[in-house]
């Protein structure tokens, strides 16, 4: 057999548009595949920005041409259309059997309904004069089309332009309603319009392209070693497991990135680019928030208070598709959006094992039950005493009763089954009652409880790290050793965001009181520049959680590229490895 080469792409315009239409994919592409790799076809009859009559047979000859000329170069084939192109793609499909390694539909109508067709003759009428009889022979041939299901497994990209004009983006979602055995991604590109790779929307729309393509030809030359981690990382970590199983078109990203490295204890490489996509992403659904602790970022990061769109939070995670973690956490109180459950299914829902972050004051039984039958993964809750007095001063608003009673009803639901933990985020003043807190912690039967100084240089009065003394020393070493005692491991919060957790607890034991205050001149462990994404409510994307007004786009705006591997990022990472880092790192426990 053959070894097959580096993919190869066919694009395809529309029945009234132009291979320039491609023009900046084809541009763009240049920099991810081989030299011969990229077909951009011109339909025949279409030389000189004319449109012939409508001739299916004609165009699909053209298309199997095509498609053949690559099929004999031993590549796996890409095809993407534009418009009609795709529809033109479809029936190449349809009467081939062929099964693309990636199929890209890019402002292709999925149907022509009566009300459409005011829009499509005007458009006929528009750059072109398209007669009357060649348009009704394209509607026809589209809604043939509708009625076609493709048995054949293999993934669907679909890009729809918000401000499309001529085919809403509601055609977005149609195309997921079965027609195809693969898994279909679809993505509403904000701003955009038909000629979605010109004017507002481009730099998301040709990103997307981009990024997916490159994941098909990493796809094609993953080998052995690569599946070797895999296993071997699957079998740290259920969770892995069972995303490696519903994504594995996502595992190389998982495998290279530094978390799954430092798992598997392989070299990190550190570098001022990040060469995967972010594994993780922490998403603040909501700026509301009922409590008000003084030592959060709210105290000093003003949001007005909004909850996050279904449609919203949707596109940030299509447009993110080899995301392992989805972390529901923020300066706001997740359990306050009223669509939570529903935000949690659609995550799950992509293959993404999903995280809440919440100060449980709002989780009663019937949400934990709604959050369960939802696929939720894991929960962690923040109690940093169980004194309610002093609980009140660090926290207002709380209900230390309350919380306790409904993490308490939150595990005797789950059965165990949902890793659960809780997070204390230790000062100078709620240390003397942390015995107490461990033995109630213990008493719940949580998988783990984790203890984290205080966070922010604002903070830096109030930290374990600049009031360490005697008492410190001695509060913070009894409730370990009354934690380990009732069988309760005790974490560092460098633990956040390590992959195969539960294999490897030894290595982020707190084991010495003295381990809580400890700081970090140099990089040591911190790795989420290089793997996760915080992502705000409005979209806004930070360097990390521990700087919230270190701002570095916006995701619907600004491709992911531009973000993630932007100068912000890339000077953010660089000064992580600097002589002198960043002071808001060198002041984080995580670092």
């Amino acid at each position: 057999m053959a070894e097959l080469k580096s993919p190869g792409i066919i694009l395809v315009h529309g029945y009234s548009g132009h291979a320039s239409d491609l023009g900046p994919v084809h541009r763009m592409l240049k920099n991810t595949l081989a030299e011969g790799a990229i077909c951009r076809l011109r339909l025949p009859g279409h030389e000189n920005h004319a449109v012939p009559p409508f001739d299916p047979q004609r165009f699909g000859r053209c298309i199997d041409d095509g498609v053949r000329t690559l099929t004999k170069e031993n590549r796996n084939i890409i095809l993407m259309g534009h418009s009609t192109g795709g529809n033109l793609i479809m029936d190449h499909l349809i009467r081939r059997q062929t099964a693309p390694f990636l199929l890209i539909l890019a402002g292709t109508p999925t149907r022509i309904r009566g009300e459409d067709l005011n829009r499509w003759e005007a458009h006929g009428r528009s750059d072109v004069d398209i007669p009357l009889t060649h348009m009704a022979r394209l509607v026809s041939f589209i809604n043939r089309l509708a009625k076609a299901t493709i048995p054949v497994n293999f993934p669907v990209l679909v890009l729809q332009g918000e401000a499309d004009l001529l085919v809403p983006p509601i055609h977005a979602k149609s195309w997921k309603d079965g027609r195809f055995a693969g898994p279909v991604r679809s993505l509403v590109i904000p701003h955009g319009g038909h000629h979605l790779f010109h004017g507002p929307g481009s730099e998301v729309a040709l990103d997307c392209i981009r990024r997916a393509v490159s994941d098909a030809k990493a796809n094609i030359s993953a080998g052995r070693p690569e599946w070797s981690n895999a296993s071997s990382l699957a079998a740290m970590d259920r969770e892995v497991a069972g995303f490696i199983g519903a994504r594995p078109q996502s595992v190389h990203h998982l495998l290279r990135s530094p978390g799954a490295r430092r798992a598997l204890d392989q070299p990190l490489h550190l570098h001022p680019v990040a060469h995967i996509d972010p594994i993780q992403l922490n998403i603040e659904i909501t700026s509301r928030c009922n409590l008000s602790c003084g030592h959060c970022a709210r105290s000093v990061v003003k949001r007005p208070p909004k909850d996050m769109a279904a449609e919203a939070f949707e596109f940030i995670l299509d447009l993110m598709p080899n995301t392992f973690k989805v972390i529901l956490v923020g300066l706001g109180e997740p359990t306050l959006h009223p669509a939570l459950p529903e935000l949690v299914r659609i995550a799950t829902g992509r293959g993404h094992r999903v995280g809440l972050v919440t100060n449980a004051m709002a989780l009663d039984k019937k949400l934990s039950r709604r959050l369960m039958a939802a696929g939720l993964g894991s929960l962690t809750a923040s109690l940093d005493s169980a004194d309610p007095d002093i609980t009140t001063r660090v926290r207002p608003g709380s209900d230390v009763p309350r919380i306790i009673a409904n993490l308490s009803d939150f595990l005797s639901l789950s059965g165990g089954t949902i890793p659960t933990a809780v997070f204390s985020a230790v000062s100078s003043r709620t240390v003397r009652s942390l015995p107490d807190l461990a033995q109630v912690i213990a008493a719940m039967g949580v998988n783990a409880w984790m203890l984290s100084d205080l966070n922010f240089q604002w903070n830096r009065s109030k930290t374990i790290w600049h009031r360490w003394n005697g008492e410190c020393r001695e509060f913070i070493g009894r409730a370990i050793r009354l934690a380990f005692s009732n069988g309760l491991p005790v974490l560092s919060v460098r633990a956040i965001e390590s992959l195969g957790l539960a294999h490897r607890y030894a290595d982020f034991l707190m084991r010495t009181p003295a381990g809580l205050a400890e700081r970090s001149e140099v990089h040591r462990w911190c790795l989420s520049p290089w793997q996760t994404l915080p992502v705000d409510v409005d979209g806004g994307v930070t360097v990390c959680d521990c700087q919230p007004e270190a701002k570095t786009g916006n995701l619907f705006n600004r491709s992911l590229a531009a973000i993630w591997n932007g100068p912000v990022m890339q000077a953010h990472r660089r000064r992580m490895h600097a002589d002198a880092p960043p002071a808001a790192c060198r002041c984080c426990p995580r670092f």
